[in-house]
C-alpha cells in the first residue's frame, strides 16, 4: 500500500504564488534615461525557467510522498514540498542528517525502513539595509544581486512606497553555479527563478521562505506599477552582521508582464530598492517519520521426513522419493515467494514375529517372540501384550506384532499362536526321567535313572505332527533341535510300558 504523511502548520496568511516554465520573446527598447544601459536594441531570445511555488512562511505545508518498494526491495526517492529548507535524518533527534535537499534517494532497501523529515521556517526577524531613494525609473525592471556571506533564509520581500504605491512586481533568482550575471551588454538565463509575483495587490509584505547557502548568487528585482525606486549602486548592506555588496542588475522588459530573462549587471548606476527580510537562525518544524514499506519475498526452506510408503505434497505433486522440490507461491503482498522442500524418505524397521505355543489350560500368557522388542501385539483374544489361551480355545490364532522406531516409522509382522490341550502333558509316570534345558535352542539332554535301561523318544510339534523319533539306550542322550522352528513341542518318552509327556519350548 502507499503511505503518505503530512504535517500542516497554519499561520495567519494564505499560501500565495505560482510556478511556471515558458518561453519569452524580448522586446525592443527605444528610449531609456541616461543612467540605463546605452545598449538599446536586443535580438529575440528564449529561455525556460524552473520556478518553485512560492509559499508564504505564514502558511506551511510540510509533506512528502512515498511509494511501496517492489517485492524484495530497491531504491526509492522521497520528495518533500511546502518548505524552504529540508533535513532528512535516520533518527527523530536529527543527529544523523543524510540529506539537506527536498529529495532523498535511499540506498537499496530490503526491509521496512523509517526516515525522518524536518524543515526550517523563519519569521522575518531581520531586514537587510537599503540606500535612501535617490530617483525613479519607469519601465523595465531593475534590482540588485549579491553573494550570500552565510546560510540564511529569505523570509519576506517588499518594494518601498516612496516612488509608487501601486501593485508590486517582484522576482527572486538564484544564479547557476554561483556565477554572477555578466556585464551589460552580455546577459544570461543561467538561473533558477525562486519566485515571481506580478501585479501583486495582496498584503504589503510578501512572505516567502527561500533557503540560501553561503556563496549563492542571489538576484532580487522589483518595483511598483513598473516604477523603480532607485538607490545608489553598488551599496554595502549587511546580512547577519556581515557586510555584503548589493550590485545593480536588471532586464530590458517590464516585470509586470514578463518574468526575468536575459539578465545583466553594471558596476555603477542605481539599484531598484526591494526590501529583503531574512532569518539567520530559522526555526525547525516538528520532525515527522517517513515510513517506507518493502513487501517481502519469502524464501522458505522446509525439511520433511517421511517413511517408506508415505508421500508428501511438494513441487506440485505427491512425492515418495528423496529429493529437493520447489514451489513458487504468491505472498500476501503479491510477491512471488519460494517454498523449498527437502524430502527424506526413511526406511521401515525390519520386524519379525516367530509366534508362540501355549496350553489351553494356561489362561492369560505373555506374548514373546516379537523383534525388535518394545512393540505391541494385536489380534483376537489379545489384551496388551497378553494372549488369553483359555478363551481362544485349542487351535491356531493369528497375532500381529507392530514396532515403531525412533523416526516414527512403523512396520508389522504376523504369526500364529498355537493353543494345545495339555491336560495330559506333565503327567510324569516315569519316575527319575528328566531332560534339560527347557526352553532349549539347539539340543536337549535326556537322562534315564539306573532302573531304566532304555526308552523310546518321540517329538511332536504343537499341531501333533511327528517331528523326530530316537532310541535311548544310555543314561544320558543328546537330541539335536537344529532345523526346528521356534515354538512349543511335546516330548513323549516310552519305557517299561509307560508313557510320559513333557512340554518343550524351542527358542
Amino acid at each position: 500500500m502507499k503511505i503518505n504523511y503530512a504535517i500542516i502548520i497554519l499561520f495567519t496568511l494564505l499560501l500565495f504564488g505560482f510556478s511556471f516554465g515558458q518561453q519569452v520573446n524580448q522586446n525592443t527598447q527605444t528610449s531609456l534615461p541616461s543612467d540605463d544601459p546605452s545598449f538599446y536594441t536586443e535580438t529575440s531570445g528564449s529561455f525556460t525557467t524552473s520556478s518553485s511555488t512560492c509559499a508564504p512562511c505564514e502558511t506551511k505545508v510540510l509533506s512528502f510522498t512515498s511509494t511501496v518498494l517492489p517485492c524484495g526491495g530497491g531504491i526509492d526517492t522521497l520528495v518533500a514540498s511546502g518548505e524552504c529548507d529540508y533535513l532528512w535524518s535516520t533518527d527523530p533527534a536529527v543527529t544523523n542528517v543524510i540529506s539537506t535537499t527536498d529529495s532523498l534517494i535511499t540506498g537499496n532497501l530490503t526491509t521496512d525502513t523509517t526516515f525522518y523529515l524536518s524543515s526550517l521556517t523563519g519569521q522575518m526577524d531581520s531586514l537587510a539595509p537599503l540606500p535612501a531613494q535617490s530617483g525613479t525609473f519607469t519601465g523595465n525592471v531593475r534590482g540588485y544581486f549579491f553573494i550570500a556571506p552565510m546560510d540564511f533564509l529569505i523570509t519576506g520581500l517588499r518594494v518601498p512606497t516612496e516612488a509608487n504605491t501601486g501593485a508590486q512586481n517582484i522576482a527572486v533568482l538564484k544564479f547557476d553555479n554561483q556565477i554572477p550575471p555578466p556585464l551589460f551588454s552580455s546577459n544570461t538565463n543561467a538561473f533558477t527563478e525562486l519566485g515571481y509575483w506580478n501585479n501583486y495587490t495582496g498584503s504589503d509584505t510578501i512572505s516567502v521562505c527561500f533557503a540560501v547557502d553561503s556563496g549563492d548568487v542571489i538576484g532580487i528585482y522589483g518595483n511598483r506599477g513598473d516604477v523603480n525606486s532607485y538607490g545608489t549602486s553598488p551599496y554595502q548592506s549587511m546580512i547577519g552582521g556581515v557586510p555584503v555588496m548589493f550590485t545593480r542588475s536588471g532586464m530590458q522588459q517590464p516585470l509586470s508582464s514578463n518574468p526575468m530573462a536575459n539578465v545583466w549587471t553594471e558596476n555603477g548606476g542605481s539599484i531598484s530598492r526591494v526590501q529583503m527580510f531574512y532569518d539567520v537562525t530559522p526555526d525547525t518544524l516538528a520532525t515527522i517519520p517517513v515510513a517506507i514499506d518493502v513487501p517481502e519475498i519469502y524464501t522458505i526452506v522446509t525439511d520433511v521426513a517421511i517413511c517408506a510408503g508415505d508421500s508428501v505434497w511438494a513441487g506440485g505433486a505427491w512425492q515418495t522419493a528423496n529429493g529437493t522440490y520447489m514451489d513458487v507461491l504468491l505472498s500476501v503482498d503479491g510477491c512471488d515467494s519460494t517454498q523449498t522442500t527437502n524430502v527424506t524418505v526413511n526406511a521401515l524397521p525390519i520386524v519379525t514375529f516367530i509366534g508362540d505355543s501355549m496350553c489351553l489350560q494356561s489362561g492369560s500368557v505373555p506374548l514373546a517372540g516379537g523383534s525388535p522388542t518394545g512393540g505391541t501385539y494385536t489380534g483376537t483374544n489379545v489384551s496388551g501384550n497378553n494372549f488369553d489361551a483359555t478363551t481362544a480355545g485349542a487351535g491356531t490364532h493369528n497375532v500381529v506384532y507392530t514396532y515403531t522406531d525412533a523416526l516414527s516409522c512403523s512396520n508389522t509382522a504376523n504369526a500364529d499362536v498355537t493353543v494345545l490341550d495339555c491336560a495330559s502333558i506333565g503327567e510324569n509316570t516315569l519316575e527319575g526321567v528328566s531332560f534339560y534345558p527347557n526352553p532349549a535352542s539347539s539340543y536337549i539332554s535326556i537322562v534315564l535313572p539306573e532302573n531304566i535301561e532304555s526308552a523310546f523318544a518321540t517329538l511332536l510339534d504343537s499341531g501333533g505332527k511327528l517331528v523326530k523319533t530316537m532310541d535311548i539306550n544310555s543314561s544320558k542322550t543328546i537330541i539335536s533341535l537344529e532345523g526346528l522352528s521356534h515354538g512349543m513341542y511335546v516330548l513323549e518318552l516310552q519305557a517299561e510300558q509307560k508313557i510320559a509327556r513333557y512340554k518343550l519350548i524351542k527358542k
